[in-house]
């Protein structure tokens, strides 16, 4: 019998379908978040009524994924939207994969440090979780990866076609999601410090290629000031960050806080392990391969360090395009102890080690969300808060009784934006039994329910409350608790 060839290309394609399994297991086991209903709900009324194809950029977000997204939820089944979209970020995922093994490849040119990368991708938690939400970060993630990988080709081949893609790329991640513009002076200075040796001989050429992809990602970014809602999403987008005056005028203001916020986030989902010894490589790196050591330090360090001098309202996804060149760094430590320890069961005891509460994390994302890891402010956002979409199956349970028995259904749904209403109008979206009025019904009762019952059954959604205020004329009739027993979604009926 011939033995199986372990050769690089079948170790990929094992690594691929390590990708797919860990990405496809139970992907709509966490429950919509409110995030993911506001772009599947801009992209459905796009891909149904054909029109306002820059609805997001009043919300500050780029028009590209939602798009995709548009395109994709085009091709299933209504029902499956969530599905649908989360498949979208499994792809980013994949390409993401791929850009990582190309990128270790060109700047180390060893298969090893590649395969390493790539194995460390796939089991990374924070990687992992964002390549199976529908999100814009999984898509920035890939998209910077690649302008990264098209600037140092450039900087070894001196075509343009390189610097060509470059700039696609990078225009293309400018699309998606703002941080990018950390990256169009980042990519330059890997780019110079790649062909630093080269500088005397095509001098010109070494200044020409930079200009072009910049010219070229800042001619697809300006697509959007087509739009008139552009001056909407400049002025969403101003309210996550510092303006520059504060800046100048205290300049650390935010940094303290956001710093310690920022390392939380990191060690929680790097683990402990990974982070100290990733760290330990990118030192290492530094000292024996300065230019490679630093352009991974900066594509890794320095996005962090202007979040965290800016970044008024940040989470942890906005930091996940950084992650790459962390565990790239990390792959190359790994690759060099690996050829160095030759006593017996080391090397597995130290991989279990440095992987054992990431594979923990990875196998609680994928069965049991409710008991993963996350830092507090995920945790809080996808699982215990009102931004969470767990309850919303009851609800959804109890709605679909109804609507069997005959009449229609007049949902009113307290709020106007996010999870309530739109991950009731995406379940329900082709359902003409179910109708939607959508109110504010804060403190005060905005909204006369009575003159729907005159042709539907009305039922209120309250969310914003732990009890139904008592000047509110309903009664509860399903009550559904979050993870925790907090923020519970209320079903109530006029009395």
């Amino acid at each position: 019998m011939n033995k199986i060839s372990i050769s690089p290309r079948n170790i990929f394609i094992l690594l691929l379908f390590l990708f797919l399994f860990t990405r496809l297991y139970n992907l709509t086991i966490l429950p919509i978040f409110t995030d993911e209903s506001i772009y599947l709900y801009w992209a459905k009324y796009i891909s149904t009524f054909h029109t306002d194809w820059f609805m997001s950029l009043t919300d500050g977000k780029s028009p590209i994924f939602i798009w995709i997204l548009a395109f994709v939820l085009k091709i299933f089944p209504s029902s499956l939207y969530l599905l649908a979209g989360r498949l979208v970020s499994v792809f980013a995922g994949g390409i993401a994969i791929i850009g990582i093994y190309k990128l270790s490849l060109i700047l180390f040119r060893s298969r090893k440090i590649s395969l390493l990368s790539v194995f460390f991708a796939i089991i990374n938690p924070f990687m992992l979780f964002h390549d199976r939400m529908v999100l814009f970060d999984s898509f920035l993630t890939t998209a910077l990866i690649w302008s990264v990988y098209y600037a140092l080709k450039a900087s070894i081949s001196f075509k343009k076609k390189d610097a060509i893609l470059w700039g696609v790329c990078l225009g293309l991640s400018l699309l998606i999601k703002s941080p990018a513009l950390i990256f169009v002076v980042l990519t330059p200075i890997c780019f110079f410090l790649s062909a630093s040796q080269k500088l005397k001989n095509k001098k010109w050429t070494i200044i020409s290629l930079p200009l072009l992809a910049i010219f070229i990602s800042e001619a697809i970014y300006n697509l959007q000031r087509l739009s008139p809602n552009y001056k909407g999403m400049t002025v969403k987008n101003a309210q996550f960050q510092l303006p520059l005056e504060k800046l100048l005028s205290n300049p650390f203001i935010l940094f303290g806080q956001n710093t310690k916020e920022i390392f939380n986030w990191i060690i929680s989902y790097y683990t402990l392990p990974i982070f100290a010894i990733g760290c330990l490589g990118i030192l290492f790196l530094l000292y024996r391969d300065f230019k490679r050591g630093v352009s991974l330090f900066m594509l890794w360090f320095i996005p962090l360090v202007v979040f965290a001098f800016i970044g008024k309202i940040i989470f942890p996804r906005y930091i996940l395009f950084t992650t790459p060149y962390f565990l790239i760094a990390l792959a190359s430590i790994t690759n060099l102890f690996f050829n160095h320890v030759r006593i017996k069961y080391v090397k597995e005891i130290v991989l279990i080690a440095l992987l054992f509460l990431s594979l923990k994390f990875d196998f609680y994302i994928l069965t049991n969300p409710i008991k993963a890891p996350f830092p507090i402010t995920d945790y809080n956002q996808y699982v215990s808060s009102a931004y969470s979409g767990y309850g919303l199956d009851k609800i959804f349970g109890f709605l679909d009784k109804k609507l069997s028995q005959g009449p229609q259904i007049m949902l009113v749904t307290q709020g106007k934006f996010g999870l309530f209403p739109y991950a009731f109008k995406l379940k329900y979206w082709d359902d003409k039994r179910m109708m939607f009025y959508q109110a504010w019904l804060d403190k005060t009762l905005d909204v006369d329910v009575y003159p729907f019952q005159k042709s539907a059954t009305v039922y209120i959604v309250l969310w914003q409350n732990n009890a139904i205020p008592k000047n509110f004329p309903f009664t509860e009739v399903l009550r559904t608790e979050k993870p925790g027993g907090k923020n519970p979604i209320i079903l109530a009926i006029p009395k």
